[in-house]
């Protein structure tokens, strides 16, 4: 398999804009949305490509468009341990883990990567399968700053400086994997839990926080950025608030101050009117000082406030929403619930089926009275159906 058919592999969809980075004397990232008008070498020293897709030119979270894969980036070196014994370990372990649709050789390390294919919005799902295959393979060498949905790895074909070690495929499992399939048979307890009463038997339940933690700062996170749209980036008045809370959730939900830092400073660059990096850093430095604990914990309410999101605003958000908006959607899912495609209840389906039968018996000349026994149905509905 060449570079460019692995890259075809890994982004299935070939939709939106993937990254290909070279760390040649200077980092320098291109951006291709047609995997067959890349052109550039892939077989040479540290290129890499973006794992998953992006609405834009710009490796941000902001910018996420689809999610294409699960990855551990393995630094089985730090542990003293072979690449070979990594393999041993991992196939021990199938069954509590998926079997990785790829196993790579990054030059020094291994790359565990299972292919997928789904919406952003299943972000924060992803990021909880992220951090548990990280606690599985941590004794291996499993590296904590690579669990973001905006990294990159090594290419195949291409080759690792540090060692000039080729990059290449140790094993290949030829599975369609989806988010929901690894919640559900290897991850079971998200979904028990969230309607159990009683704890249940089974692994930890730290997993089932953890879900939680993830998917409500991952739906804060995208209520952020979908406000700052629909105010089509003009948040003077707000802009302060908007980016430190931007850069504390992302803090709470990565883990990683860094990328957090360089998502907010992505977002600030959007808006139209920026305000100053530098005062923007140390304006906002406590959302990186007391993120790990959770320090800050902001009701809805406290948002909406905040940044005077208006009814017509929370419409288009995840959580961060009144008890109005809920109640809306409350009802508008009821009303979905209770009627078919065309819109009609049960009950206006049922009357509309009694009708049609009752003038189709009555031209086969049944009487009122065996019409409604036929139908268990009083006589005074037969006539009214009838009549109309």
């Amino acid at each position: 398999m060449d570079a460019k058919d692995y890259i075809k592999n890994l982004h299935q969809a070939n939709d939106g804009f993937i990254t290909i980075a070279k760390n040649q004397d200077t980092w320098k990232q291109q951006y291709f949305n047609d995997i067959n008008k890349i052109n550039i070498k892939l077989n040479t020293k540290d290129t890499y490509v973006s794992q998953n897709s992006f609405i834009k030119e710009s490796r941000q979270l902001i910018n996420l468009n689809r999610l294409h894969s699960i990855y551990i980036d393995i630094d089985c070196y730090n542990k003293n341990l072979t690449k070979e014994a990594v393999i041993y370990f991992l196939e021990e372990m199938y069954g509590e883990i998926p079997r990785p649709n790829y196993l790579i050789d990054s030059g020094r390390g291994v790359y565990y990567i299972i292919l997928i294919n789904e919406n952003k919005k299943k972000l924060a799902e992803w990021q909880t399968i992220e951090k548990f295959l990280y606690n599985k393979m941590e004794w291996l060498g499993a590296d904590a700053k690579c669990l973001d949905a905006t990294r990159v790895l090594r290419i195949i074909n291409s080759v690792n400086s540090k060692n000039n070690g080729k990059v290449k495929i140790l094993d290949q499992y030829d599975y369609n994997y989806s988010i929901d399939e690894i919640l559900e048979n290897y991850i079971p307890e998200i979904p028990k839990y969230k309607k159990a009463k009683k704890k249940k038997k089974g692994r930890p339940r730290k997993f089932v926080s953890l879900f939680n933690l993830y998917n409500l700062y991952a739906s804060r996170i995208q209520d952020i950025e979908t406000l700052c749209r629909l105010r089509k980036y003009n948040m003077n008045g707000y802009r302060e608030t908007t980016l430190f809370l931007y850069r504390y959730f992302s803090n709470v939900f990565h883990d990683d101050e860094e990328k957090s830092l360089d998502n907010m400073l992505e977002l600030n660059s959007m808006f139209t009117e920026p305000l100053s990096e530098a005062k923007l850093i140390n304006d906002t430095e406590s959302a990186s000082r007391y993120y790990k604990d959770v320090r800050y914990k902001y009701s809805n309410a406290k948002l909406i406030s905040l940044l005077d999101i208006t009814l017509e605003e929370q419409k288009e958000l995840i959580t961060i929403i009144s008890t109005k908006e809920k109640y809306r959607r409350n009802n508008l899912r009821r009303y979905k619930e209770n009627r078919n495609e065309e819109g009609k209840t049960k009950k206006e389906i049922e009357i509309e089926v009694q009708s049609k039968l009752s003038k189709e018996l009555k031209q086969k000349k049944f009487t009122n009275k065996q019409i409604a026994e036929k139908l268990g149905i009083s006589e005074s509905t037969v006539k009214r159906y009838l009549k109309n």
